[in-house]
């Protein structure tokens, strides 16, 4: 097993000190940490040292305080730590708080002298990794470490049996697989990347194009793009150059001077954003229009041109592909229009479906030709301000701070309500949308923090600590269902917004559950005439103290009900696997709190009936999909193998034909976890499940198999 040894201070960093832990034991690796170490005397630092000297990684984190000085030494033990790694040639990965995030006063040293002169000796060595909060950390620590990772052939890893009981898999199964709640925290090797290449995208749309001589397109003798382990690959087509009667220009034939001039400024734009990205560290590999196999994708319909940029992302194995047109205005001359487009593949984006498939940077806009419109308040200039926060927005998703991203959604909302920026309310609806899932991000993190309490023993400090955590968890759920609400009020059907509140107020039920235990009072039960009852309606009302838990469990079957039956539902989102896999979800955990005696398990049959049509539909819907839908929804579907592997245990663990196919299931989930493109940020669930199955297995390899286990109270 690799060791990373993790240094910093210790009072000032304690959350972001058990975040990287978290991610280093997700990454299957050990973290060697000075919690476990002796009282720091003489003897000490030399066992510390010994300690730096044996791991293979070292990960440094610096805020705003020098460290402790031992006595008789002249440096901090943190300084030591770098300089014991250095000396050892033991690769280092450094990480800086973002200077102007806002630290608390109690947590500075009075003088940084030592600590800004210590900073300044390790940057001249190494380059570092900014972060804010303990989320963002722990994605960067991820990202960081996960080449060493794959390049590291270390000891081979002990096994531990493990048992894992029905609530305890079903909790993993929440943060796996739950509706609108995306395990963020680990998925930043990619999606920073993606970050990366938006911006520059945003850089190129505030940059002045030069136009420049129209080039012949290469013969098309397409070869794929080479890959780089967690970089993206990244096409940029030329730009379709349109004229007003909607004809698209023959570039590379036309005599005409306007029609050329036209061309170059297509193409130079084109130029642009293709360099800006290419000039990005972590892109794996560009290929622009001078690509062989590229060209331009001049098409006046938008479906041929989608089709066309979705044939090259799987030609040339690139996750997106940016391309577009550059059109004359039909009512001024002097005046250009620009719909820049953006094709996200499956493989990429199958956590996100808001993010795959096609998507403009807003509505086409109006400017003037050849000159960038600087205008205050001009069409372009407004939709350049909600095209900012909204890539900021995304920026703050994707490195897991969720504080920044919802507040940059709110700005891009907020701009595109000025003049006619967003007149049928469908950006501001996606908007709400994404800043909704920032919120429940925010939710699940509290929830977590909840949850690692409670596993503690109890004390008056636990359960502070538990209540604090379920205090900012029910304020983060009331800011996602109010922006739910809000993408409903001008969407009264988006079934984007649909699914999001149905998992809202079930983290919502969640919550309260949580709630009664810190309480001491029993947990909900629920009876089984629930799972008769077929709600059909999704009013926006927000859940309160006064609300019946068997009540919330009718408003989120509304809610997915609702959003399955949508007119036109939109298959790349795939809507039909969301719900369904929702209202699986929501049976099963009902099944498992119809009862407190385990001999009840009568009480829970009529649940998992219910549950069971619903996971049956996602595996079946993964099994008939193309290639890319499977990208998009194997995460689900390995959840609804689970669910159904763990209903067979619950309901029948003597019968040794069902156990049988409950362990195929959690092989099945297993496998499809195993093929995920993000298997990284999935081996803690990959853990569970083998785990599960082990236990199985082990049952199922004894002759005589043991008498079930008699009857327990509160399992």
């Amino acid at each position: 097993m690799k060791n990373v040894f993790v240094s910093s201070t210790s009072v000032d960093l304690e959350a972001y000190r058990s975040a990287v832990r978290d991610a280093i034991i997700a990454l299957g690796m050990y973290p060697v940490m000075m919690e476990y170490f002796p009282a720091m005397d003489e003897a000490a630092v030399a066992a510390c040292k010994q300690k730096v000297l044996d791991s293979d990684d070292y990960v440094g984190i610096y805020a705003h305080r020098y460290g402790f000085i031992p006595q008789g030494q002249t440096k901090s033990i943190t300084e030591m730590e770098f300089d014991w790694a250095s000396e050892q040639k033991i690769p280092r990965h450094i990480f800086v708080v973002k200077p102007d995030y806002e630290w608390p006063k109690d947590m500075l040293d009075p003088d940084e002298s030592a600590l800004n002169a210590f900073k300044a000796r390790v940057g001249k060595e190494l380059v570092w990794t900014l972060f804010t909060t303990p989320d963002s950390l722990a994605a960067k620590v991820t990202e960081s470490l996960t080449e060493d990772l794959q390049n590291f052939s270390g000891q081979a890893r002990g096994q531990r049996r493990l048992v894992v009981s029905g609530i305890v898999l079903l909790a993993v199964l929440l943060l796996l697989v739950a509706g609108a709640v995306v395990y963020g925290t680990y998925v930043a090797p990619v999606r920073q990347a993606n970050q990366q290449a938006t911006n520059a995208v945003l850089l190129a749309l505030n940059s002045t194009a030069t136009a420049s001589k129209w080039t012949p397109t290469p013969s098309p003798t397409p070869q794929p793009l080479p890959r780089l382990a967690n970089h993206l690959n990244v096409i940029v087509a030329g730009f379709g150059d349109q004229r007003a009667d909607g004809s698209i220009i023959a570039c590379g034939m036309t005599q005409n001077a306007d029609d050329i001039a036209s061309c170059n400024s297509a193409n130079a734009i084109s130029d642009v954003i293709a360099d800006s990205i290419r000039s990005l560290p972590d892109i794996g590999h560009v290929a622009d229009r001078n690509t062989p196999g590229v060209g331009t994708i001049a098409f006046a319909d938008a479906q041929q041109r989608a089709t066309a940029a979705k044939t090259l992302a799987e030609i040339l194995d690139a996750d997106l592909v940016i391309y577009g047109l550059v059109s004359a205005s039909a009512d001024n001359p002097y005046y250009s229009v620009l719909t820049p487009e953006l094709y996200t593949a499956g493989p990429f984006s199958h956590q996100e479906a808001d993010f795959y498939g096609v998507a403009q940077f807003g509505s086409p806009v109006l400017f003037l030709k050849q000159t960038p419109d600087t205008t205050s308040g001009s069409a372009l200039q407004i939709r350049i301000a909600v095209i900012k926060p909204f890539l900021n927005g995304l920026a703050g998703f994707i490195q897991g701070d969720y504080v920044l991203a919802g507040t940059e959604f709110q700005n891009a909302i907020d701009a595109a309500s000025v003049g006619q920026g967003d007149s049928d309310g469908t950006l501001r609806s996606l908007l709400y949308v994404l800043k909704g899932n920032a919120a429940l991000r925010q939710a699940n993190a509290a929830n977590l923090a909840a949850s690692d309490a409670l596993k503690k023993p109890r004390s008056d400090a636990r359960d502070k600590t538990v209540q604090d955590a379920l205090n900012k968890e029910r304020e983060a759920l009331n800011n996602a269902l109010g922006d739910y609400d809000q993408s409903l009020s001008l969407q009264n059907d988006y079934s984007r917004a649909l699914t999001g509140r149905a998992f809202a107020i079930f983290q919502w039920l969640v919550w309260e559950q949580m709630g009664a235990t810190l309480a001491g009072q029993p947990s909900q039960q629920f009876d089984s005439s629930l799972a008769g009852i077929h709600a059909t309606d999704c009013p926006q009302t927000t859940p309160g103290s006064a609300s019946a838990p068997p009540s919330l469990a009718v408003l989120i079957l509304g809610c997915y009900q609702r959003a399955s039956q949508r007119p036109n539902l939109p298959l790349l989102a795939d809507i039909d696997v969301k719900t369904a896999y929702g209202t699986g979800q929501l049976y099963a955990w009902l099944a498992l709190h119809s009862h407190h005696n385990r001999c009840d398990i009568a009480l829970s049959t009529p649940f998992w009936q219910q549950a069971q049509p619903y996971l049956l539909s996602v595996t079946n819907a993964y099994s008939a999909g193309d290639t890319d839908r499977q990208q998009r929804i194997r995460v689900q579907a390995a959840g609804a193998y689970a669910l159904s592997g763990l209903q067979l245990v619950e309901t029948d663990p003597s019968n040794r034909a069902t156990m049988q196919k409950a362990a195929d299931d959690y092989s099945q989930a297993i496998n499809l976890l195993q093929q995920d493109i993000y298997y990284t940020a999935d081996k803690p669930f990959v853990a569970a499940y083998q785990a599960q199955l082990n236990a199985i297995n082990n049952w199922l390899a004894i002759s005589t198999p043991p008498t079930p286990v008699p009857c327990q109270v509160d399992f």
